[in-house]
């Protein structure tokens, strides 16, 4: 008698036939049932998500179109740009520079 019967045999076929059809349509019926609250779900997460970034978006810019006359914010801008540049381009050409803007 071979270790690896598995499910080669009839007899075990036979059995668990049922159960696992019957887990099967479980699953179906729980995603057909609850599809459209699954769908709202995960709709409402991705609308949070950029809306909240959007959000962000649009306050900044409505802060800067009332402050952008400000001599401290157009600092605060020119020290923002020169302190989070994207630094890979130097390091790809060994070209360091100091992060005051030169």
């Amino acid at each position: 008698m071979s270790k690896n019967q598995g499910l080669s045999n009839p007899v075990v076929v036979a059995a668990l036939a049922p159960s696992v059809g019957k887990a099967a349509s479980n699953s179906v019926d729980f995603v057909a049932k609850n599809g459209k609250n699954i769908i709202t779900t995960i709709a409402f997460g991705v609308a949070l998500y950029y809306g909240r970034k959007e959000y962000i978006k649009w306050s900044i810019q409505k802060y800067l179109e009332e402050n952008g006359d400000n001599p401290d914010v157009i600092t605060a801008m020119i020290f923002y740009k020169a302190m989070h540049k994207d630094w890979t381009v130097d390091t790809l050409f060994w070209s360091f520079t100091i992060p005051d803007g030169t």
